[in-house]
Formats: C-alpha cells, structure tokens, sequence
C-alpha cells in the first residue's frame, strides 16, 4: 500500500473532529497524523509484515495519543476494552490483538532507529485484556445487536444494589464501564433541562477510559440515589468484574443470552436515537451523531 493511498484511507476511515476530542484522547494535528502514517508505512521497522487490517488497527490505536513514541501497555489495554465494549467480535478482537503486538516490535525499532537505543515496550496487557473478555463471555463470534429484549427485567434480576444502580446509569445515559465503576461528588452536575426532549434529567461528567470526557444524563431518580449514596459514602464505586459477572448472571436467570455490561448501552443507543428522532425535532443522521456524542464516539457509524 503506497503511503499516498494509506493516508487517503485513514482520513476516510477515521476523520479527526479535535474540537470534540478531549486532551488524552486526541491526536492534535495533521501532522501527527501524518508522522503516524509515515512511520506505519516503513515497514522494515515492523519486524513482520502489516497487513492492510493491521495497519488501520495501529493507526486507529496511536491516534488515541499526543505522543506515540510514550505508548504504554496500560493505553493498549484502554483501547482493546473500549472495542470489546464496543461489540467487536471476537475473530476482529483477536486481529486487533496481533496488531498491537506488531506495534509493538516496530515502536522498539522505530526508536532505534531514531535515537540509537532500542527503547522497551511491553504490550502484554492486551493479551490479559483479550483473554479477560474471552473468559468472561463478552466476545461474540460475529458482530450482532447486542441490546436485551427487556433491560428493565435484566436489571431487576441483578443481585447486588450498587450493581442495580450501575446496570441504570448504563441504561439511562450510555456511560461505559469504566464511566459508572466510580463517581465522585464533584461530577455531579444536577438538574437539568434534556436540550433536546426538554424533560427533567439529572447530569453528571465521566472520563472514561479509552473515551471521551462528557456529561452523562440519567432519569432524577437514578440521579437521585446516586447523589444520596456519595453523600453517605462519599463516592460511588463498584468492582468491576463483581458487576459484570452479576450483570451475567442476572441476564440468564432473565432468560436473556448473557450480553454483558454493553448490552445496556445498546439500549439506551437504540432508545435514545428512537426519542430524539421522535421529540428531539432533529432529522435521523443528526440524531445518530448525537447518540454517538452522547456516547463519547466520534461517527455515528460506530454506534448504530
């Protein structure tokens, strides 16, 4: 692939919206686009070939970041949840993954190169990050609707009440996991007019792992018991794979096939998009940015 055709694909493929993108979840400028794209395109530092896939795969993960050169394990393991959380199935999850492991013998090399000293890198956590997922029946063998038939029934077979809590604010606002495994008392927003539905909500702010920061808006009761649970406990917190294995559990004795903890954000895509396209006053494709957004992704093509 010529590097004039690669660079032609990627802006295609992931067009750059920096004005939504937060502070270390953005690529700032062409030109570390560019320079992510030179570098990919050298391929004698990759120590194995990349393939088409496996280049979009890298170019996707490095413009989660300032500097591609300062990656670490933790960022590859950010980003592998956020597209397993995301429905990726499990054959392009496991793709991902040998892509990652290329980057990282071509950033090692790329480093020589440059500075004359091989520098470490160390991507073995998205290994774990893959395996955790496989284990835990959060990869699919084809990419399909995830969302719960019933939500609402699914919720109320969840044992444990923080997790309850937590399984409604994925529901009611799209939070990700990592955006209800804490929530602090500075987050918290209040109430509020829906800009678009004009109902009452209640919004607090998530920086989510491997995401976007941005508000999250719930119904006032769920905002309600959030708020009394961090002012008696001074946060709200829950570990995350307790919930995700309740959020399991519940889902079969709920007669549902067990689509984890993103099941409850394809609900709230699907309803959320049916609202605004219903109330909103705003046209389908908007509505779908506007999910998307709310969502903490950049295209609406990721979402629905």
């Amino acid at each position: 692939m010529s590097k004039a055709l690669f660079r032609f694909k990627l802006t295609k493929i992931f067009p750059i919206h920096i004005h939504r993108l937060s502070p270390i979840a953005a690529v700032r400028s062409k030109s570390s686009l560019t320079s992510c794209c030179n570098f990919l395109s050298k391929r004698q530092y990759s120590g194995v070939s990349f393939g088409g896939i496996s280049l979009i795969h890298a170019i996707s993960f490095l413009k989660t970041s300032k500097d591609f050169e300062e990656m670490k394990g933790v960022h590859v393991a950010a980003f592998m949840k956020t597209k397993i959380e995301e429905g990726t199935s499990r054959q392009h999850m496991e793709k991902i993954s040998s892509a990652m492991g290329a980057l990282e013998r071509a950033l090692e090399r790329f480093s020589e190169d440059k500075h004359g000293v091989p520098k470490e890198y160390n991507f073995s956590e998205r290994l774990e990050a893959l395996h955790e997922a496989k284990a835990g029946g959060a990869l699919k063998d084809g990419y399909h609707d995830r969302a719960y038939l019933d939500p609402g029934r699914v919720i109320a077979h969840i044992k444990e009440e923080n997790h309850e809590l937590a399984a409604r604010v994925q529901w009611e606002g799209g939070a990700r996991l990592g955006g209800v495994s804490l929530i602090e008392p500075e987050q918290l927003r209040g109430l509020r007019p829906d800009p678009f539905t004009g109902k009452e909500v209640g919004v607090f702010y998530t920086q989510e792992k491997g995401g976007n920061g941005g508000e999250v808006q719930v119904s006032p009761e769920t905002y309600e018991r959030i708020r009394e649970h961090i002012g008696t406990h001074g946060s709200f917190s829950i570990d995350e794979r307790e919930y995700q294995r309740d959020v399991h559990d519940a889902a079969i004795s709920a007669g549902e096939d067990p689509e984890g903890t993103p099941g409850f954000r394809w609900n709230f895509a699907q309803e959320r998009l049916e609202e605004l396209v219903e109330k909103g006053r705003i046209d389908y494709e908007q509505a779908r940015q506007e999910v998307s957004w709310e969502m903490k992704h950049e295209r609406a093509p990721i979402t629905i």
